[in-house]
């Protein structure tokens, strides 16, 4: 049987699929998220918008590192990257407590660490820092 992520995530695609059809027979209505999201809080599936705005919160904290990480990488200047943070989180409006956490990792994934653990070099940077 199906666990209530997975029958959400399956009931998820059903409506999404079935709005996509609705939107291109009936004149290619244009359906935004947000009413998409206004639609299943209306229909009682809090559930299903509440997991789509994790899924949508996780992405966008995934897309930050990616673009932080490669920034670092490719040694781009400071202040760009800062202000590239900044707006992203903005836009995102994403808690300080994520985006401390998603800085960090982008961060220490762009740095080619010696023949040490990544771990054991992270640890060492916190305790310094502490």
């Amino acid at each position: 049987m199906f666990n209530n992520s997975q029958l959400l995530l399956i009931l998820y695609s059903i409506i999404t699929c079935l709005l996509s059809l609705l939107s291109y027979c009936i004149c290619k209505i244009d359906i935004s998220a947000i009413l998409f999201l206004l639609i299943l809080s209306k229909a009682g599936l809090t559930a299903l918008v509440e997991y789509n705005e994790r899924k949508i919160f996780e992405v966008k904290l995934k897309e930050i590192k990616a673009v932080l990480t490669s920034q670092v990488t490719e040694e781009i200047n400071v202040d760009e990257v800062t202000e590239m943070v900044k707006q992203q989180v903005k836009d995102a409006k994403l808690p300080e407590t994520e985006v401390v956490h998603v800085i960090w990792d982008g961060i220490m994934n762009a740095v080619q660490w010696s023949g040490k653990n990544q771990q054991q070099n992270s640890n060492a940077v916190l305790r310094q820092v502490s």
